[in-house]
């Protein structure tokens, strides 16, 4: 037989503050029965001891935002700013302006007093024309040799046609992505660790241009505990 009451109220303290706990939920044969249910919240009345009531506030909720002006990124605080780099704090990037000295994707964090923080949106800076060692678009991927994923990063001035391949030595295309008329910073962790072992090549195309790195995928044997 199912059977079942109601919580009780227990007022305790001098300021009447109220606990509600447990419930009498019963089914012969079934001792545990009562821990299959919530506590019965839906059926709750609760009134005032005398207080009276006071109009709500609205509070607005700040955003962080960046602005970009020759050069120079702003933050619309002036004070507890963290400036990020590719979503990697920038070591002493605390003032409401930053001037970037190397392309990537940028953003900036508001540390309040009270503990909270607030994040602004993500803003692509490509002001940097630069060449590195013959590699114009700044090609990196690491960590060389990996057993897991892959880091690839890569920067596109101007609207392109992208394509970004792994492919072994005799010319089996693992892996595959193209971006049509792509402008900006490229970023992608792709997961190796099904590979078998051994060298392939990255290809990155850009527009006419093709670059290339070699890749070295190994398998770390984990020591065995005893």
């Amino acid at each position: 037989m199912l059977t079942s009451s109601n919580l009780k109220n227990r007022c305790i303290t001098a300021l009447n503050l109220c606990s509600i706990s447990g419930n009498t939920a019963l089914l012969e044969g079934n001792p545990d029965y009562f821990k299959m249910f919530y506590y019965y919240l839906y059926d709750i009345k609760i009134k005032a001891g005398g207080c009276s009531g006071v109009s709500r506030l609205s509070i607005p909720i700040s955003t962080v935002e960046i602005t970009q002006s020759e050069g120079v990124l702003s933050s619309n605080f002036s004070s507890n700013n963290q400036w990020y780099l590719n979503g990697k704090a920038i070591i002493g990037a605390i003032n409401q302006q930053f001037t970037p000295k190397e392309n990537g994707i940028y953003a900036v964090e508001i540390n309040k007093p009270d503990g909270c923080s607030l994040k602004s949106h993500e803003i692509t800076f490509l002001g940097i024309n630069k060449k590195i060692s013959g590699n114009e678009i700044n090609l990196k991927a690491y960590p060389i040799p990996t057993d897991n994923d892959l880091n690839i990063y890569f920067e596109v001035l101007q609207k392109s046609n992208v394509s970004v391949s792994i492919s072994n030595l005799i010319g089996k295309i693992n892996f595959f992505e193209s971006k049509l008329n792509y402008n900006g910073i490229y970023i992608n962790r792709i997961n190796l660790s099904s590979y078998t072992p051994g060298i392939y090549v990255l290809k990155v195309s850009v527009g006419d241009k093709t670059h290339i790195k070699k890749v070295i995928i190994v398998k770390i044997k984990k020591s065995l505990r005893r």
